[in-house]
């Protein structure tokens, strides 16, 4: 590697400074000492009692003579407060100008004996604290240094500076504890075993906190016990408590659900009459900024009171969103009739909740009311993941909401997931069971690849139940609608209307529904796909799907699928079904030509197939009539290469049903295939144009049955061609 000179100037060679010793010619070579240096790296800092250090790495490969050090308590740091020039200059630095409690943001830069100057390197912060120490062999009269340590951690407390951090050496502490809004650190030196705060009496609290301290105050490894509460937070008040141990008091922690921010955890809770986290106030992140808080996993629930609201304070045309996250592991109890809200009916107020691995149950048996997503939820940051709900009235209700709730189980509930006509939540791979009503309740317009993989178990009403009826139509423009496979039928509360509510903009909406999907309706409800108004189109794509009556009690029968005027030839395609328990099985209107292919048509007690009038497109083939009273009815003139391929077996008229009519159609020919059963007419059947000889012979209507075909007439009656 040819290493050039740093130093300005001009040559007609340059030398190899690495151990090659070698040298090259380079004709009217010059150059410039201004070069590109590296920040430093690898910056670190530490911040002790009075003084913060900084280290950081060299930068290679330059002449570095001074490292300068800039420094500010709000970030970025861009005041030069010293610099570093030894000979080489130093890689560390200790800031011994500094306060206690205060944090400082530092950057270096590196400048080399030309005077080049590098970019900044990362910022680093750090915040000095202050040491106190507390033992009960000690005294309030002494410094409060390890050798001189104070009596009490109320007065240690009260003689710290913001950031101090005050070690309590093991001993039994009777005292009534106030925060007093001080930032400090509260330690013990040895963990929660033998290092006690106990409350002077019963009806005083051990551990205060009511001036609205923060999580940076902290109370760490105590053994807290024999209080009305181990910890009282009022007035917005949170501080951290973690790894103590909080015993016989008769409430262990009261705290205010809007001041929670990842405070309680890692606590061990024993014998207390109320062993938990007890949770106050209404609402939950109510400001006037985005905020996320947490509620950490602890030893004991929390304990929601009263009815909690998530929503944040938007103002003007500004939204605002509070996002309550509860970590996994996380148990929440609810009192009776307490609900969680999540959201509200205001555009400016809106909520969040991430819950993973999270219980959520009754505080008693009596049960609680259960989640309420509202209109303003944010549905895209809003999940349950995993968790377990019971015990409520319902456990989760969607209102013009549609969060995700996954991997969950939802049992004992009166119901699980209730819907209204805006809400159309993911829910999958849940598991439902023993809910007294309904697992999932959700409007027909709102399942869409959106309820699938779940499991149910021990429910009464083992259905997923859908809200249908003209109300509720399938009838977005141009949508697709996938009904996917879950672990239990679908049921209707009525009619399924499929099509365009407008005739502005032709764009047909489509149901598809998937595999292994059943779908069941009540007495005399079925599906109707497309309006009789022919302008009013909608599809219906099924494959390998189950139509059903909800229940055959009384030999109740369902409706059946209805393919109006509306309905969409090339795209409705009713392949490998099961059409069951309906009056008429299928009813074709409107010159509709579905594609009706390899079905299992069975059990109807009217008709398989009943078209009244179809078009000459439509296509019935390799599908199996079983018990029908009639397998298929249809008219004379529609009849033209449209039965071929089916089996019929046992049903109790067991042929095709022609209704008498004249085939006139000029230029056409009409196939009548051989289907294995004969075609039965109920009159004449008249071959002939309706203006005798318009377009003469070569224009005639011509019908032609093929081989094997049988052609059955009532008595007296004939085929006449003419």
């Amino acid at each position: 590697m040819l290493v050039i000179a740093v130093q300005s100037g001009s040559a007609s060679f340059a030398v190899d400074q690495t151990t090659n010793g070698t040298k090259g010619e380079i004709s009217g070579a010059s150059w410039n000492s201004s070069v590109a240096l590296k920040p430093p790296t690898s910056l670190t800092v530490a911040g002790t009692d009075g003084k913060i250090t900084l280290r950081w790495n060299s930068t290679s490969g330059a002449n570095i003579s001074k490292y300068r050090i800039y420094r500010a308590t709000s970030s970025p740091a861009g005041t030069l407060t010293d610099s570093v020039t030894n000979a080489p200059p130093d890689t560390f630095y200790v800031d011994s100008n500094v306060s206690n409690g205060t944090t400082y943001y530092y950057r270096i830069t590196s400048v080399d004996s030309d005077g080049n100057v590098s970019n900044y390197s990362d910022e680093v912060s750090a915040t000095p604290r202050g040491l106190k120490y507390v033992a009960t062999t000690g005294n309030n009269s002494n410094n409060g240094s390890s050798s001189s340590p104070y009596k009490t951690i109320q007065y240690a407390i009260d003689n710290t500076t913001a950031g101090d951090t005050i070690y309590v050496a093991d001993g039994t502490y009777e005292e009534n504890v106030n925060l007093n809004n001080k930032w400090v650190s509260i330690r013990s030196q040895k963990g929660y075993a033998n290092c006690i705060i106990q409350a002077t009496s019963n009806s005083n609290d051990v551990i205060t906190a009511s001036s609205g301290e923060t999580k940076k105050t902290e109370v760490i490894g105590f053994t807290i016990k024999g209080g009305n509460s181990g910890v009282k937070c009022t007035n917005n008040s949170a501080p951290t408590i973690t790894n103590c141990l909080l015993k016989e008091n008769i409430y262990a922690i009261l705290a205010e659900a809007d001041a929670i921010d990842g405070n309680f955890y890692g606590n061990i809770y024993s014998n207390n009459n109320n062993s938990f986290i007890s949770i106050s106030g209404s609402t939950f992140g109510f400001v006037n900024d985005n905020i996320t808080r947490t509620w950490k996993k602890d030893g004991a629930p929390y304990i929601i009171t009263q009815d909690l609201t998530i929503k944040g304070n938007g103002s003007g045309s500004t939204y605002r969103t509070a996002t309550l996250v509860i970590e996994s592991g996380t148990t929440i109890k609810f009192k009776k009739d307490i609900d969680l809200y999540v959201g509200t009916t205001n555009s400016l107020d809106r909520g969040a909740l991430q819950a993973t691995g999270v219980t959520f149950q009754a505080f008693n048996v009596d049960g609680w009311n259960g989640i309420d997503f509202l209109s303003y939820t944010d549905d895209k940051n809003t999940f349950l993941d995993s968790c377990t709900i019971q015990d409520a009235s319902q456990a989760v209700s969607c209102t013009s909401a549609s969060p995700t709730i996954k991997n969950s189980t939802l049992k004992k509930n009166t119901d699980a997931i209730v819907c209204d006509p805006g809400s159309g939540p993911t829910i999958t791979n849940n598991v439902f069971s023993e809910t007294v009503n309904y697992p999932i309740r959700i409007y027909a317009s709102q399942i869409d690849s959106n309820i699938f993989g779940n499991t149910y178990s021990n429910n009464p009403y083992g259905f997923v139940y859908v809200i249908s009826g003209s109300s509720y139509k399938i009838s977005s423009d141009s949508r697709v609608y996938d009904w996917l496979k879950d672990g239990v039928p679908y049921v209707m509360s009525d009619d399924l209307y499929i099509y365009e509510t407008s005739t502005s903009t032709n764009n047909t909406p489509k149901l598809k529904i998937y595999p292994g999907v059943t779908i069941k309706f009540p007495k005399d409800k079925g599906i109707e796909v497309g309006s009789s108004d022919s302008r009013y189109t909608g599809t219906l794509d099924a494959k390998g799907v189950t139509f059903t009556v909800a229940d055959t009690t009384n030999n109740a029968r369902w409706a059946g699928i209805d393919l109006e005027a509306g309905s969409t030839n090339e795209k409705t395609v009713l392949d490998s079904n099961i059409v069951e328990y309906a009056k008429r099985g299928f009813e074709i209107n409107g010159n509709s030509s579905p594609v009706i292919k390899n079905n299992t048509i069975r059990y109807n007690s009217d008709y398989g197939i009943y078209s009244s009038d179809n078009g000459f497109d439509m296509r019935i083939t390799g599908n199996t009539f079983l018990e029908n009273k009639y397998p298929v009815a249809v008219r004379t003139h529609d009849l033209d290469s449209t039965l071929y391929g089916n089996t019929y077996t046992n049903n109790t008229n067991n042929y095709i049903q022609v209704t008498s009519d004249r085939i006139a159609d000029h230029s056409r020919t009409f196939d009548w295939v051989n289907d294995g059963v004969p075609y039965v007419l109920d009159g004449h059947l008249n071959v002939y144009e309706s203006t005798n000889d318009q377009n003469g012979d070569a224009h005639a209507a011509v019908l032609k049955i093929y081989p094997g075909v049988t052609v059955r007439f009532p008595k007296e009656n004939y085929l006449e061609a003419r």
